[in-house]
């Protein structure tokens, strides 16, 4: 009697022998499911690409790519998902709640591939690799053109209005980003959809196949009457022909007008704040009596003499720091590998926590050194751009109000290029051209000359 309560128990009825068979046929090819499918992280792999592997015995061991891609850190192993520790539990910022639903969305599309591919197994009579990977195919969006034709096929499920195109985009980049192109940043998908809702503002019902002259000059004013810069017009611009661009490798319709496209570089009248090496002494000797403004010091002045993005200077731990000289990490943006010399006053740092300082989120870091730049009396009044309700909006303000996390960067570029050259430069910031430092040398014209002159009569000593 108690088997029997047991069993009813389980399937949920003991009249129907049918819905019982039914209930332990799922129950048999779940388990037999989870023995023979695993998803994983190859060792060493380096662009993160999820293997799955169909094992039913020494016969058959096949292992195949999957459509998915994911940072090895984030990956849990044992649930074969993306590690939902990961989640906020509490998200109080945008990217928080973006992480979540990036977090989440992945997770869903996991579970739907499993669940698909656990339907072909039970449906599939004889399973080898060119059938697996013949499902990974249709799943993953590509579609075998028969031998017999020669025509061209069209994708239809290939959205035509252009905020649905911008999100198969989004989607097609993660996919494709294998092999052909990079994977991308949680920034830049922020990017195209803020571009997609300035579009639905513009024209709803705008098609990827209308963009033409006619759209560029639209957008331009529109974006002249809502108060954007000239720089932040042409960047969504260029983010848009390259929407139309892939549109047309599709093989979409798209207007001739927008290969042509070029856009004049927009050069501010203005340089972004630094801190010079008097302004540097200043902070690092100041007496602060709050422990935020403490830390938030010694990151600042750490990160203006390594020259690294926030996302990676936070990130410094002990367990990065190698053969005690040198700090090796990946730069989260291009997941280039580096490992820089650290200089002088990140060693004295160092010797103060007896590591690195305490951990501070970005959006802390920034918020803390715009009081200390204000308690240590950088309040001279100089133009550049500021962020009031999420517009850039240039104007003159006092220093300190214009300093945000980016200033490391700048400054360790200012006050070093000249002393160090350029191959050393790009090499400890990771740049890849002198293009994109001069981006971030601030130094004026007549700051060059002054600095010319010192090497001159240092050079004219020796003569």
């Amino acid at each position: 009697m108690i088997v029997f309560d047991f069993i009813r128990l389980l399937f949920g009825c003991s009249q129907c022998c049918n819905h019982g068979q039914l209930k332990i046929t799922l129950l048999i090819s779940h388990v037999e499911f989870k023995n023979m499918v695993k998803l994983f992280i190859r060792k060493n792999h380096s662009k993160k690409r999820i293997s799955l592997r169909y094992c039913t015995g020494r016969k058959l061991d096949i292992v195949l790519a999957t459509p998915f891609t994911i940072d090895p850190n984030n990956w849990d192993p044992n649930k074969e998902c993306f590690n939902i520790s990961k989640r906020k539990k509490y998200p109080k910022t945008q990217v928080d709640r973006a992480n979540n639903n990036l977090i989440d969305e992945f997770n869903l599309k996991i579970e739907e591939f499993k669940v698909n591919l656990q339907r072909f197994l039970i449906n599939q009579a004889n399973v080898d690799s060119k059938s697996l990977q013949s499902f990974i195919n249709t799943y993953n969006g590509k579609k075998e053109i028969p031998k017999t034709t020669t025509k061209a096929v069209i994708n239809t499920t290939i959205p035509l209005l252009m905020t649905e195109f911008i999100e198969y985009y989004i989607k097609e980049r993660d996919r494709d980003s294998y092999l052909h192109m990079k994977e991308l940043s949680l920034g830049s998908v922020k990017a195209y959809r803020k571009i997609k809702e300035k579009i639905n503002q513009i024209d709803p019902k705008l098609k990827i196949t209308d963009v033409n002259d006619d759209f560029r000059k639209t957008y331009t004013i529109w974006g002249k009457k809502e108060k954007y810069s000239d720089h932040y017009i042409v960047k969504n611009l260029k983010y848009i022909k390259t929407f139309v661009e892939y549109a047309k490798k599709k093989g979409l319709p798209v207007s001739t007008d927008v290969g042509n496209w070029s856009f004049r570089e927009i050069k501010k009248d203005y340089y972004d704040p630094t801190l010079d090496e008097k302004e540097l002494g200043i902070i690092e000797n100041f007496k602060f009596t709050e422990t935020e403004l403490n830390t938030a010091r010694d990151w600042l002045i750490l990160g203006c003499h390594c020259g690294q993005r926030v996302s990676d200077l936070l990130q410094f731990t002990e367990s990065k720091v190698t053969e005690e000289d040198f700090i090796e990490f990946t730069q989260k943006k291009g997941d280039k590998k580096i490992a820089i010399y650290m200089f002088p006053t990140v060693k004295k740092i160092r010797e103060k926590y007896n590591g690195f300082p305490p951990k501070m989120t970005d959006q802390s870091f920034n918020f803390h050194i715009k009081e200390v730049a204000k308690k240590c009396g950088l309040r001279d009044v100089i133009k550049g751009g500021k962020m009031i309700d999420n517009r850039k909006v240039v104007g003159e303000y006092e220093k300190w109000e214009l300093i945000t996390s980016h200033i490391c960067r700048r400054s360790f570029v200012t006050n070093y290029r000249y002393k160090l050259g350029d191959d050393t430069m790009l090499y400890m910031t990771g740049h890849t051209t002198t293009k994109m430092l001069d981006r971030y040398d601030m130094r004026t014209p007549i700051i060059k000359a002054k600095q010319v002159k010192e090497n001159v009569d240092e050079k004219l000593k020796n003569i």
